[in-house]
């Protein structure tokens, strides 16, 4: 039997209208030796309907393993990785399904770099970068990835630098997935892959998570950008321009849930306090003003068309 290349990792709270698409995204393509790969679900919530059709459906596949858990929140991330058995582990989030010729693309991936084993993170188009751009060490990659390290869904990891892992203990509860992301700090080969691998299913962002999005955004993640700041694992200018387009991300989270009240599931409390800490409320609210004046100069040439 040919050894599994390729661990699809799907972390979920049992989302049936999310995690069905992105399972059955990966199954439509039945021309794929499913040896070659496997599908690990871990479930943290409470769904019976959805522990239902996943039973029902790792019947029909001898490569998906479901596993219910208790890990809290985003730790379900880590567990959901223990369980892999590939050679190269990527996370795939419950609420993007793979386009056509993607899951043939990460096998044809592991088969390239199976030898040399690069830092890869798959930013799925979300910059103006090439399809696939190397760098020589973690600090041009970071600064390259910008804000965007936040994401889990770019997260990927070779088997053998997970094993190398020795301590899941002292790790961020909002954003694990750093402690992948920073696995292999002695790689002399960094890897940002911006190909469209994934689509997504529902934006609606009174589902996505029951969280503080000020603490963790404005609080949590510069927080780890500063301890790796601090142990000189990024420069100051990375650490600077990564904080630089943080400063705008923030701007559009507040304007789009604190003043314009989208709905959301998220936890809003304190948002001012947070913003705080790393940066000057003022020079946020330039930003906030920016954003909202080609918001509304954009609504005005859409009308004028």
């Amino acid at each position: 039997m040919t050894d599994t290349l390729l661990s699809l990792c799907i972390p979920t709270n049992g989302i049936l209208e999310w995690v069905k698409p992105v399972v059955e995204s990966i199954y439509k393509n039945t021309y794929i030796d499913e040896s070659l790969y496997e599908v690990i679900v871990t479930d943290n919530g409470s769904n019976s309907d959805f522990a239902v059709f996943m039973e029902e459906i790792s019947r029909k596949h001898d490569n998906l393993l479901y596993k219910k858990t208790q890990a809290n929140g985003f730790l379900n991330q880590i567990e959901c990785f223990k369980l892999a058995k590939g050679e190269y582990i990527k996370f795939i989030n419950h609420r993007m399904k793979l386009v056509d010729g993607s899951l043939s693309y990460l096998i044809n991936f592991v088969e390239k770099f199976q030898k040399d084993k690069p830092v890869t993170y798959f930013l799925n188009g979300s910059l103006n970068l090439p399809q696939s751009s190397s760098y020589n060490s973690f600090d041009s990659f970071m600064n390259a990835l910008s804000y965007y390290s936040s994401w889990s869904g770019g997260i990927g990891i070779w088997k053998e630098d997970f094993l190398a892992i020795k301590d899941f203990n002292d790790i961020s509860n909002l954003f694990p997935h750093f402690v992948f992301l920073t696995s292999n700090m002695k790689s002399d080969q960094y890897i940002i892959d911006n190909r469209t691998l994934l689509e997504s299913i529902d934006d609606d962002s009174s589902k996505k998570g029951r969280y503080n999005l000020f603490y963790a955004f404005a609080v949590e993640y510069p927080g780890i950008l500063l301890d790796l700041l601090r142990k000189k694992q990024i420069s100051s200018d990375t650490f600077l321009h990564i904080k630089n387009g943080l400063k705008g991300f923030l701007a559009e989270l507040y304007l789009d849930f604190v003043i314009r009240k989208k709905k959301s599931s998220y936890e809003l409390t304190n948002a001012s306090q947070y913003l705080g800490v790393f940066f000057d409320l003022q020079d946020l609210l330039v930003s906030m003003s920016k954003k909202l004046t080609r918001k509304v100069l954009h609504k005005v040439r859409v009308r004028l068309k």
